[in-house]
C-alpha cells in the first residue's frame, strides 16, 4: 500500500449528504402588515445593579402599521432572532408632511 504524502495546500473534498431533509416553513413574524420606516444597526442596553448590561445586538426597526398608523420599535437579536425590544413610540416622533 502506497502512502500519500500530506499536502496542506490540497483541497479536502467530501460528499456530505444531510441525514434528514426538512421542509421549509414560513414563519410569521408579526411584521407582515407593517412598513419599515427606519432600520439601524444597534446595541440595546439595560441598567441593572448600578451598571449597564448589554441586552442584545441587531437591527433596530421602526415600523408603521398600515391599518392603525401606529409606530413601534422592534429589535431582534442576531442569530437567535429573539425579540429584545418591542414598544410603541409616540406618533409625533415620526411625523411626515
Amino acid at each position: 500500500m502506497q502512502r500519500k504524502e500530506f499536502n496542506p495546500e490540497e483541497e479536502v473534498v467530501g460528499d456530505y449528504k444531510p441525514l434528514v431533509t426538512l421542509p421549509e416553513v414560513k414563519t410569521i413574524t408579526g411584521e407582515e402588515h407593517e412598513e419599515v420606516m427606519l432600520e439601524l444597526r444597534s446595541k440595546f442596553y439595560r441598567f441593572d445593579d448600578n451598571q449597564w448590561k448589554e441586552r442584545g445586538t441587531g437591527d433596530l426597526k421602526i415600523l408603521r402599521n398600515s391599518k392603525t398608523g401606529m409606530n413601534r420599535c422592534l429589535l431582534r437579536q442576531d442569530q437567535t432572532n429573539k425579540i429584545r425590544a418591542n414598544f410603541y413610540s409616540i406618533t409625533s416622533f415620526l411625523s411626515y408632511p
